[in-house]
């Protein structure tokens, strides 16, 4: 697009007219065409990033209430030398 507009207002005007007049035209479609990609992967990282986390926090807290207390006893019962006695 630039290059289209600078190239035919070098027809009518002089090399500093031209120049500007691409520039002009062409770095707002360049931004463009960066920044909405972009965008859209900065927000593909954030989503992955939230999800992560709330998944490893819910994860911790339910590990956390677990009621892991277990004896030895419930576990190997054979192992129990008082009640062979």
């Amino acid at each position: 697009m630039g290059l289209t507009v600078g190239g035919v207002s070098s027809i009518f005007a002089g090399d500093m007219q031209s120049l500007v007049a691409g520039l002009v035209a062409g770095v707002p479609i360049l931004l463009l065409c960066i920044v909405a990609p972009l965008a859209f992967l900065s927000g593909l990282k954030e989503t992955y990033v939230s999800t992560s986390w709330t998944l490893a926090y819910r994860e911790i807290r339910a590990i956390e209430n677990l009621d892991l207390e277990i004896s030895a006893d419930e576990v190997l019962p054979e192992l129990d030398h008082s009640a062979q006695a």
